[in-house]
């Protein structure tokens, strides 16, 4: 075979494997990909809505938030993740992650809050069984919006608050003791 259809060869292959790779790359971007471990199965249909419980994902998902919009792993992550998934040493469910305010903030202070303080502000008044309670104005100060904001499970909401008050349940007069307005 002559030299020149060796290099010919080569360079079709070398094509061949750029197009592949971007591909791939490009496939691994789309929430379907992570489905392809059996353990992601339901974080998936919660984006996508096939959970029968109204998720956030989902929410997120009608905007076109993609799952690597606010799971930005490294190469080093993901590599670790297929070694992980591979061993079987893994748990499922998955351990739910916990992220700063600031990862919230940057998609939803600029378009629909202005700051935190503007939280508190919109949540005055806002009633549970007939008290007034603001989630958002708490004895905790500021909290992780993940407390009480879930992605792919049930949010807690205002539950959040009975995990220490209440014995689990609302008070039967929160007004007396002296925590909420009637």
């Amino acid at each position: 075979m002559k030299r020149r259809n060796i290099w010919a060869i080569v360079g079709v292959v070398g094509v061949v494997i750029v197009i592949a790779g971007v591909a791939l790359w490009n496939y691994h971007e789309q929430p379907q990909f992570c489905a392809t471990c059996h353990v992601m199965k339901p974080y998936l249909e919660s984006w996508q809505g096939s959970d029968s419980r109204d998720l956030l994902a989902h929410d997120h998902a009608q905007e076109g938030v993609l799952c690597l919009d606010c799971h930005e792993p490294t190469l080093e992550q993901q590599v670790q993740e297929v070694v992980l998934y591979v061993k079987g040493e893994f748990s499922d469910p998955l351990k739910g992650r916990k992220y700063p305010m600031d990862t919230c903030f940057n998609c939803h202070l600029p378009h629909e809050h202005t700051s935190y303080q503007e939280i508190i502000e919109r949540t005055q008044g806002y009633l549970v069984e007939g008290y007034e309670i603001n989630p958002h104005d708490t004895h905790l100060g500021q909290e992780e919006c993940y407390r009480c904001h879930r992605m792919h499970k049930g949010s807690l909401g205002i539950s959040y608050c009975y995990s220490c008050h209440h014995e689990r349940t609302l008070a039967n007069d929160c007004s007396d003791a002296g925590c909420h307005g009637k």
